[in-house]
């Protein structure tokens, strides 16, 4: 298989992942959605950047920025989840004396990734996301021969 055949089926997946995952990030069900989701955006992103010459320059560029941006406004909360679920480590990690003296560490990153999370579920409807996303999907739509061009 070509390569650019190759990138563009993985690309194709990747848009899938983060399509199936979308709702659920948004609705902050489990910290795995948005774990999924991020996978398949710097994984795009990885694509975009190593995978040379299967898409035009100007395509690699205009997404490599998009992708970044989605890196970007889904890591805080994904930060804050990982803290959170590596909370019970941090508190086995100390003396039972102090067990308690821990709280307000739990209660600082809570309130962190509430409000992480209430900033990330907006941009998904953000015009800029909306049309964005849509133009990559489009994108991958286009035969071969006019996405290398």
């Amino acid at each position: 298989m070509r390569a650019d055949q190759a990138s563009m089926i993985i690309y194709q997946q990747l848009l899938v992942a983060m399509q199936v995952n979308e709702s659920n990030t948004i609705a902050d069900i489990d910290s795995e959605f948005l774990h999924d989701f991020r996978v398949a955006i710097r994984r795009t992103r990885a694509g975009l950047s190593q995978i040379k010459g299967t898409l035009p320059p100007s395509a690699v560029s205009l997404y490599t920025d998009f992708f970044a941006w989605l890196g970007e406004i889904t890591g805080t909360t994904r930060d804050m989840d990982v803290y959170l679920l590596s909370y019970p480590l941090y508190k086995a990690a100390l003396p039972v004396s102090l067990h308690a003296d821990i709280i307000p560490l739990y209660d600082f990153l809570k309130v962190k990734q509430q409000q992480a999370q209430k900033g990330l579920a907006d941009k998904p409807n953000s015009p800029i996301y909306r049309k964005q996303l849509h133009n990559w999907e489009q994108f991958l739509k286009e035969p071969l021969g006019m996405c290398t061009k």
